[in-house]
């Protein structure tokens, strides 16, 4: 299989006779890298993620997850993949053990306590909260929670969408820990955002999308924010 973690080759989805979409799409997220996608509204970032799920079906081109056509080999390819989104749905009654096990019980897959604790406790979770309902728990909480479902199925590609937005700064400092970590135990981490700031520290490369097509993909370390600002701004806004 192709080392890449997420590979997009020639990627091209619209709507109707709308401009709209993504347009010839081309990039490759080896395995262990924390790759940023940036754009600002109506880019692209959410058809691109829609994408790789599998949600969305290409008009042209292929991804591929871990080398696995998600088109054609969707559940090889989602095995492999783990999705935070921007609000991460949990059943409020139940806990962090309890969401975890479920979700993994409707893909077939029956886990003890000792591997949700330990997944759980890898993200520094508070272990006070691991048997309170997740209705009381905060957004960075929640976004635990759900990692942790991704490092209990041993996904290796994580997507996270727009993970920061909400966050105090104690909370975001702390992702960037956990974003990090995922990177030194090997695994590919794609993050959807339109923030731009401190980006760099903690990525290895950033892409941008302007009005669907892919305008830069490059090292983190070449570029700035302010750079990256002045790619981002586009006269479409959505």
């Amino acid at each position: 299989m192709n080392d890449a973690g997420l590979r997009c080759e020639s990627v091209t989805r619209t709507f109707g006779d709308s401009q709209r979409g993504v347009f010839d799409v081309t990039l490759s997220i080896p395995k262990g890298t924390v790759y940023a996608l940036l754009g600002g509204n109506g880019a692209g970032k959410t058809t691109l993620i829609n994408l790789c799920l599998g949600v969305l079906q290409p008009d042209r081109g292929a991804i591929f997850i871990a080398g696995f056509d998600i088109a054609t080999d969707a559940t090889e390819a989602k095995r492999r993949l783990a999705y935070v989104p921007e609000v991460a749905r949990l059943y409020a009654h139940l806990n962090a053990f309890e969401n975890i096990r479920f979700f993994e019980e409707l893909n077939g897959r029956r886990v003890s306590d000792g591997e949700v604790e330990d997944a759980l406790s890898r993200l520094s979770f508070p272990p006070a909260a691991m048997r309170r309902p997740c209705g009381i728990y905060s957004k960075g909480m929640r976004q635990k929670v759900v990692i942790a479902m991704g490092l209990v199925k041993s996904a290796g590609l994580f997507l996270l969408d727009e993970p920061s937005s909400g966050l105090d700064p104690a909370s975001s400092r702390q992702l960037v820990r956990i974003i990090k970590g995922l990177r030194d135990d090997g695994r590919t981490v794609l993050i959807s955002t339109h923030e731009s700031h401190n980006i760099c520290e903690y990525t290895d490369r950033v892409g941008i999308l302007r009005e669907g097509r892919l305008v830069t993909d490059a090292a983190s370390s070449t570029l700035d924010t302010r750079t990256i600002d002045d790619l981002t701004a586009s006269e479409t806004t959505a």
